[in-house]
């Protein structure tokens, strides 16, 4: 570099006025000033002619125009901070409405919505949340709309729009999911009124064999959002008396371009002002001999009266483009290399970078800046109003000069890129980062919020450089940072890295790249369709989710999809289609037998079962052999698997899968959040069986896991889970005490389904206490106050359900509710006789009935409803209806799983789900039987009901609370009469023919016992 000071440079500002653009400023004045019509104004052109300006303009007609007009501002589509179509909201709204007269509607929900997603709660609340924070947004602006004179909204370089998609996108329609800023835009804005938005970009360059001509494309969508209210206008070059006139602003009538070159120069610059701006200071200031610079023009004066469509014109005009860029980027001159590495830092500097960066002092660092800020192809960005700001104010240079820059530009240009970007990233980017990440866990939720967006925003101007500097590394870095946005349900986070990523990769050039370090496009195709899975299912939206695996499931080769190779990214995809239908619609043999096929592919390289869609799936290695991603396909598949087993019934196998689950996990090690969904469910499906101790170890796992990574929608679901440890235990306070804490959680998290379920469960185990009471105690005083307290939280769980919109949850409501009547029926006849008691019975029998209309019970589920709904009718006195009802049970379970002493012993493989209610109706039988004094008949149906729940589990609860009940029955009989039912059950047992049955312990604890 020479020793020319910055200072000194006497580089051209930009023009007071614009030039040449008075049709256009016509067409904006008459629709500004139409009021209550709409209007949608649709400017493009190429580089560099003006079309930010034109919007400039406009922001000065609204100021001009006095009150009532208001605009948003120029929202630049090319900046971080409207990256997503929530930032884009909040730009708007801020925008015209500064001072919060207006939008409070929108303002309170979107702070609550960024509270709860901090907090982190259900992703199906957070989804309809963020749905009606832009249902608010339309709302308040046809509100403002109907006091104002015009709302005045502006898009710059909305050709990035084109580049938001890519071929997944395209194929699956996912470029209009109204997270993405273009659907988002064509949606929304189409629903306003008394609008004008004006819209300006240029067409995206066709990359080497693309057929899809972007241009069209967007334009036929304006089309079809905004119909007859849609302008679409071309910007057109500067004629020659235009170019001169501009020329004459910007010399400040010193003649610096000669009139005999002037129309050589107009015609090989395109009449593009930016271009002709370039000259003049190329001429003025920059270049050592100027007159080389016309010099260049004069060699094509031939050119003069070429049309434009001819071939010489083109490649002398990129002749000219290049020699101006080399010109103004010339080491040769201080503010030129300046300026080459400003060219080479996109997303702007400001005086803290270049100090980092370059080296150079704040002082000077600060005066560059101020030197630079006038010159015609540097723009100055400020942060849209509400957005919150990462480096204060930032220069950047014109759009149209980043777009040119070439290694004929500037050699060694992909070299000095990477070390510009290293730098970036080590001396700036990954400082502030790792300090603001230390920060955030201290802060308040509130303040976290604010960090949080900063933090982010920040990580996604780092991975514009981190693909800069290494694409392997970046692709990977974009991976991770998507994978963290989907499980934390930064939807909008998400969005950013997906568009940064996509402008990046949609460009040949950058495509190429990518190319070069092993990563094709066909891995990223592939990739991308999986990523869209994982984000709609963290983001709850499980009917997107299942419609767009299932074409995975499909078509895989539409999805550049190899099923033998990929085999990890289709049981990814399998697996989250499987949970996403359990979460819509409950547990599906269909969805259990085509699981359990992709789940043999998996194991063995013969196809799966007959008509699965993924019968080829090719063996995975052993566990201890397996990459990342096909530990975490085997551990997702496997805890697919477990819930459908487990809901089927078959605990067993839901235990091993849950096991395996469990393994893949531990061993991948990067994905704690999943693996406490799987110790959750896990430990569920111990404590059913009865494995209590196995389930607490599990449950208090999990709960670490949640308090470690500060999740309290997570930590809400763990202790919910422990409450139903602890109920089936028979701990019922405890239960209650780990049902509040979750119901504290999920209340501050306004999450309904964990309140229900909260609220449900302390109602239960509030039931249960008062049952215990009512059927020991030898003396009761009055009503236990506990069912009074579980009526109230069933009553509350019932309301919140039908405001939360969860219908599915009120059959369940019911049947407790129902269960709780019974109680009080039994209380009252106790205290006062049954005639007392009939109303509550009647009640219970009313919601049982009720309850049991639902469709979307299991069989299993059913059957104890029956069963319950047996129990009310024998208190009630209606001893033929408990028997009718008890019957229909054992329909309801069906034959198969009848166990018949020396006929019929059930098959090993049928769902042990299933016998824990024939085992409650055996004993309910049994205890009819004792009352009647049919003691044989008694203890026959008691040692029918012990195998059942052995069958269920060999350590359920419900096995030994029988022996218990039967005990209660034998102990009031004489000792010859118990030595002879002993005697009758030794029998029984020598006639089994079932090797699981087990039942020797049954024997010996009677004798034990009894003591006969």
């Amino acid at each position: 570099m020479t020793s020319q000071s910055p200072a000194r440079a006497g580089l051209s500002a930009r023009t007071s006025r614009i030039i040449g653009r008075e049709e256009e400023l016509w067409l904006l004045k008459e629709c500004l000033l139409a009021r209550g019509e709409r209007h949608y104004l649709y400017f493009w052109a190429g580089g560099g002619l003006g079309k930010t300006r034109v919007l400039e303009e406009l922001q000065h007609m609204v100021e001009e125009a006095g009150p009532g007009y208001y605009s948003s501002g120029i929202l630049d589509l090319y900046h971080t901070d409207t990256h997503s179509s929530s930032d884009v909201e909040r730009a708007i709204v801020e925008g015209l409405d500064p001072m919060g007269k207006y939008f409070c509607r929108y303002r309170q929900e979107r702070a609550r919505y960024e509270l709860l997603r901090e907090r982190g709660t259900d992703p199906s609340v957070l989804e309809r949340l963020r749905e009606a924070l832009s249902t608010a947004f339309v709302e308040d602006c046809r509100q403002m709309a109907l006091e104002a004179r015009k709302l005045v909204i502006c898009f710059d370089t909305v050709e990035l729009l084109q580049y938001e998609s890519s071929v997944v996108e395209q194929m699956a329609g996912l470029d209009m999911v109204d997270t993405r800023i273009r659907s988002w835009m064509l949606d929304k804005l189409a629903r306003l009124a008394n609008v004008l938005v004006v819209l300006v970009g240029r067409p995206k360059p066709h990359s080497p064999g693309e057929t899809v001509d972007h241009q069209a494309r967007l334009v036929n969508d304006m089309q079809r959002a905004f119909g007859d209210d849609l302008t679409v206008r071309e910007l057109k070059a500067l004629t020659l008396d235009e170019a001169r006139d501009f020329i004459r602003m910007v010399t400040g009538d010193v003649q610096v371009i000669p009139d005999q070159d002037l129309s050589i120069v107009h015609h090989l610059t395109g009449g593009r002002p930016i271009f002709m701006h370039l000259i003049v200071d190329l001429i003025q200031v920059l270049a050592r001999e100027p007159r080389q610079i016309l010099d260049l023009f004069r060699e094509h004066a031939g050119l003069l009266d070429s049309p434009q469509d001819d071939e010489r014109l083109k490649v002398a005009r990129q002749q000219v483009e290049v020699a101006i860029l080399r010109g103004i980027f010339s080491e040769r001159s201080e503010i030129g290399g300046y300026l080459g590495r400003l060219a080479l830092m996109p997303k702007g500097v400001n005086d803290e970078i270049l100090h980092r960066v370059l080296g150079m002092p704040l002082a000077e660092a600060q005066k560059l800046l101020t030197r630079l800020e006038s010159l015609s192809f540097i723009k100055r960005y400020r942060a849209p109003a509400g957005a919150q700001r990462l480096h204060g104010e930032r220069l950047f240079l014109h759009d149209e000069v980043y777009h040119l820059l070439t290694g004929e530009v500037m050699p060694h240009l992909r070299l000095n890129e990477r070390e510009v970007a290293n730098g970036l990233i080590n001396n700036y980017y990954d400082r502030l980062i790792a300090e603001m990440g230390r920060q955030l866990s201290s802060q308040p939720t509130e303040e976290r919020v604010k960090m949080r967006e900063r933090l982010h925003k920040l990580e996604v101007e780092r991975l514009y450089y981190s693909l800069v500097r290494n694409p392997a590394e970046g692709y990977a870095e974009y991976k991770r940072l998507s994978d963290e946005a989907c499980r934390q349900r930064w939807v909008g986070q998400g969005m950013r890295l997906l568009d940064e990523f996509l402008r990046f990769y949609n460009d040949t050039e950058r495509r190429n790249q990518f190319e070069a370090v092993g990563i094709d496009h066909e891995q990223v195709i592939r990739e991308s369709g999986q990523l869209w899975v994982e984000r709609f299912h963290w983001w709850g939206q499980y009917s997107k989710e299942v419609e767009f695996a299932r074409r995975i499931l499909d078509q895989p080769e539409a999805f550049a999809i190899r099923p033998q190779e990929d085999s990890a990214i289709l049981g990814n995809v399998a697996a989250l289609w499987a949970r996403a239908r359990a979460m819509l619609y409950g547990f599906e043999e269909t969805v259990t037998e085509e699981i359990l096929g992709v789940l043999r592919g998996l194991h063995s390289s013969e196809p799966a079962p007959t008509g699965l869609v993924l019968a080829l799936l090719e063996k995975l290695p052993p566990l201890a052999e397996c990459t990342p991603e096909q530990l975490l396909a085997r551990a997702r598949l496997c805890t697919s698997i477990g819930y459908e087993y487990r809901w089927s019934g078959d605990l067993v196998w839901a235990t091993h899968y849950y096991g395996q689950a469990s393994a893949a996990l531990r061993k991948l090690g990067t994905h704690p959040d999943e693996l406490a969904i799987v110790l959750n469910n896990l430990a569920f499906v111990y404590a059913r069986q009865g494995r209590i101790t196995e389930a607490r170890i599990l449950g208090d796992e999990a709960l670490g896991i949640n308090e470690e990574k500060g999740n309290d929608y997570s930590r809400g679901l763990t202790l919910s889970n422990l409450a139903h440890v602890e109920r089936m235990a028979g701990n019922f306070a405890q239960a209650i005490k780990d049902a509040e804490e979750a119901l504290g959680i999920f209340r501050t998290l306004e999450d309904p389904h964990g309140t229900v379920r909260s609220l449900l469960s302390i109602g239960y185990s509030k039931r249960r206490l008062a049952k215990d009471e009512l059927v020991t105690s030898h003396t009761l005083p009055a009503i236990p106050r506990e069912l009074e307290e579980a009526q109230a939280a069933l009553a509350g769980a019932m309301e919140v359900a039908l405001g939360g919109g969860l219908e599915s949850e009120i059959p369940g409501l019911k049947a407790e509710l129902g269960r709780v009547f019974r109680e009080l029926g039994r209380g009252h006849t106790r205290l006062e006789g049954l005639a007392k008691g009939i109303e509550s019975y009647r009640k219970a029998e009313s919601l049982l009935r009720e309850a049991l209309e639902w469709p979307g019970w299991g069989i299993a589920d059913q059957a104890e409803i029956v069963q319950d709904l047996a129990e009310c009718l024998l208190l009630s006195g209606d001893a033929r209806g408990a028997e009718e009802a008890m019957a229909e049970a054992e329909a309801r379970i069906g034959a198969a799983h009848r166990i018949i002493p020396g006929q019929q012993v059930p098959e090993g493989t049928l769902p042990t789900q299933y016998f824990m209610p024939l085992g409650k109706v055996e004993r309910q039988r049994g205890d009819i039987a004792f009352e009647r004094g049919q003691y044989k008949n008694g203890i026959y149906h008691y040692f029918l009901a012990y195998l059942y729940f052995q069958r269920f589990s060999p350590v359920s609860v419900e096995r030994d609370d029988t022996i218990g009940r039967l005990y209660a029955h034998m102990r009031r009989l004489g000792v010859e009469a118990q030595a002879e039912l002993v005697g009758q059950v030794h029998a029984w047992t020598s006639e089994l023919k079932d090797p699981r049955a087990q039942v020797g312990s049954f024997h010996k604890i009677l004798k034990d016992l009894l003591g006969v």
